[in-house]
């Protein structure tokens, strides 16, 4: 049954990252744009993960309050010094963000 009262929105980014980037460093990179990322208006969460079967696809999603504060983050932060070391680490062609409604919860 779809929930027709979105209290939210998800935010998903599939991407892989540079050749040559260690995990553990790129986990700290994520890590560091949290306190400038949980400041944006309509924050709400984000969760970080990568697969498990060896492709190098990583999953960030990030729950908002709307469509449009996520939009506005989503320029605002690009800007950040502390999304520059994050960005710089991302293989930019294999980006797919999308945002969604939950339907299910």
């Amino acid at each position: 049954m779809m929930n027709q009262n979105h209290e939210f929105v998800i935010e998903i980014v599939v991407f892989k990252i540079q050749e040559g980037i260690s995990n553990e460093a790129f986990v700290k990179a994520a890590d560091a744009l949290m306190p400038d990322l949980t400041a944006m208006p309509g924050f709400i969460k984000r969760e970080l993960g990568k697969d498990q079967d060896g492709s190098g696809q990583w999953v960030d999603v990030v729950y908002w309050r709307s469509l449009e504060e996520a939009q506005r983050a989503a320029e605002h932060i690009m800007q950040l010094p502390s999304c520059k070391p994050f960005l710089g680490m991302i293989n930019v062609g294999s980006i797919n963000m999308m945002h969604v409604l939950p339907v299910l919860k």
